[in-house]
C-alpha cells in the first residue's frame, strides 16, 4: 500500500502561489488540500460538504471561496489540484516500485535456496557413492569391494541370552542324542548350583548335556571314575 502518512509541503512554492492569500484563506486551502491528500484525489464539488471541510461557516466560506477555488478545476463533479494529482502519482509510481523490487529479491532469494538445496542433495548423494570404493587386483582381475566405513565398523551382534530349559526340553535332546544322561539328574544337579558349569555361568545347556554324555562314556571306560565331576571342578566343561 502507498504511504499516504505524511503530505509533502513545498514551502517556496506554496508561498510563491499563495502570497494573495488572507490568513482566513490559507487556512481553508489548506484544510481542502490535506482532505485532497488524505482521501487521495478530488474533492466532491458541493459547497456544504467543502464548508464542512474547511471547518468554516457557510458565511466565511462565501467570503473566501472565489480566491481558494482558483487552484482547482472541475472535472466530474470533483474540484482537482493539478500539484496534488503530480504528487500523489509520484508516490503510487514509488510504491509500484518498491513491490516489484521486494518481488524480484523474492524471487531470486527462492531460486538461490532451491539451488543451493539442490546442490547440497547433489553432493550428498555423490558422498554415499564415494564412500563405496571398488578396487581391480592386477593379479588376478577380481573386484574387491570395499564397504562403508560405518558398516565396517558396527558394532558385533549381541550374544543371546541364555535362557534355563525345561525337563521335557532336557529329556527330548536326550532321547534325540541315544545317550544315557538322566534328564532328571542333570536339571537338579544344575538348579542346585545356580546354573554354573565348574566356576562360569553356563551359556550352552547343549553342550553340557554332551559333556556329561562324554563323560559317562569315560567312566564306563575308567572302572567308575566320575570324570564328569573332575572336569566340572576345574572349569573344564564346554
Amino acid at each position: 500500500m502507498a504511504n499516504f502518512a505524511y503530505m509533502p509541503l513545498y514551502v517556496a512554492d506554496y508561498l510563491a502561489d499563495t502570497a494573495h492569500l488572507s490568513a482566513a484563506e490559507h487556512g481553508v486551502y489548506l484544510m481542502l488540500l490535506m482532505t485532497y491528500w488524505q482521501r487521495q484525489g478530488g474533492l466532491p464539488m458541493d459547497e456544504a460538504k467543502l464548508t464542512r471541510i474547511a471547518r468554516v461557516s457557510e458565511k466565511d466560506w462565501l467570503r473566501v471561496r472565489d480566491n481558494v477555488m482558483a487552484f482547482f478545476r472541475i472535472q466530474d463533479g470533483f474540484l482537482v489540484q493539478e500539484r496534488m494529482e503530480r504528487e500523489l502519482g509520484f508516490v503510487r509510481e514509488k510504491t509500484t516500485k518498491a513491490k516489484m523490487s521486494a518481488s524480484l529479491r523474492w524471487s531470486n532469494s527462492v531460486a538461490n535456496g532451491m539451488r543451493t538445496h539442490s546442490e547440497r542433495t547433489a553432493n550428498e548423494e555423490r558422498t554415499q557413492c564415494s564412500s563405496v570404493s571398488v578396487s581391480v587386483s592386477e593379479d588376478t582381475n577380481t573386484k574387491t569391494v570395499q564397504e562403508p566405513a560405518s558398516a565396517a565398523s558396527a558394532p558385533p551382534p549381541k550374544k543371546a541370552r541364555f535362557s534355563k530349559p525345561s525337563l521335557e526340553e532336557i529329556t527330548a535332546y536326550c532321547t534325540e542324542r541315544g545317550n544315557s544322561v538322566d534328564p532328571q539328574h542333570w536339571l537338579d544337579h544344575y538348579t542346585s548350583n545356580g546354573w554354573k558349569v565348574g566356576r562360569n555361568p553356563m551359556t550352552d545347556w547343549r553342550a553340557t548335556v554332551r559333556t556329561w554324555e562324554r563323560n559317562d562314556v569315560r567312566r564306563a571306560g575308567s572302572g567308575g571314575v566320575d570324570a564328569r565331576t573332575v572336569a566340572e571342578i576345574f572349569g573344564g566343561a564346554s
